[in-house]
């Protein structure tokens, strides 16, 4: 709710001319500018306590910045199906790949970030993510490569994809990046059971499970992993 806005008026009058003193215009102004301050809306439910800053808005075909990480919207189908590239530029050896639909949580750059809507204007789409303080959940590490639930991981020649995980162990399948999931030979796909500390290994180096975290809400389930060269 805004204060009653009162606005002082100073009119100096001056006698060669007839016109107010720029002096006197200029304390007119300052007092109209500090009596009319509004005071702050008190923030939502909501606001207080998940959303933590604005909106990241990246337009299909280009990326955006987010702390050390980079993404990319890739496609939207059907209004609400994202598919969502998040990678380090720094450390070229692993990519992300994310499919979303709206109000899904997922892990970025040691935090949390909410797919909160989804548009376009008919030729491009273009989606708005919001940094989110997941309760009773910590982040992955912030070097960490995570493979969420859902997407892929791509490291070297190989990608990773979850089929189940909870806090006791998870299922990860593997095979050649080069070819689509949907399209891969079944003799190409190797299926590995993880425990936290154990190791994933891979064509040209290995991945070892830091944590394993099952889904919570809105939260996607994820495995944090450190890369063994």
């Amino acid at each position: 709710m805004r204060k009653p806005c009162f606005v002082a008026s100073l009119q100096t009058n001056d006698a060669m001319n007839g016109r107010f003193s720029q002096a006197g215009a200029g304390l007119l102004l300052s007092l109209t500018l500090l009596s009319c301050a509004a005071e702050p809306a008190p923030p939502t439910a909501a606001q207080a306590g998940a959303s933590m800053s604005d909106s990241i808005q990246i337009i299909q075909g280009r990326t955006a910045s987010h702390e050390q990480a980079k993404l990319g919207l890739v496609n939207v189908f059907d209004g609400h199906d994202v598919r969502l590239d998040v990678w380090n530029p720094a450390d070229k050896r692993w990519l992300g790949k994310l499919k979303l639909k709206r109000s899904d949580i997922f892990p970025v750059a040691g935090g949390f970030l909410r797919l909160q809507d989804v548009g376009g204007d008919g030729t491009r789409a273009n989606v708005s993510l919001a940094e989110f303080s997941a309760a009773g959940i910590g982040a992955p590490a912030a070097d960490a490569l995570t493979l969420v639930e859902g997407g892929e991981l791509d490291v070297g020649d190989d990608a990773v994809r979850i089929v189940e995980v909870d806090r006791d162990g998870a299922t990860v399948e593997v095979w050649p990046k080069r070819y689509p999931r949907d399209l891969v030979e079944a003799d190409k796909i190797a299926s590995h059971r993880l425990v936290p500390g154990a190791s994933l290994p891979l064509a040209a180096s290995a991945l070892q499970v830091r944590r394993l975290q099952p889904r919570a809400g809105e939260v996607l389930g994820f495995i944090e992993f450190a890369l063994q060269h």
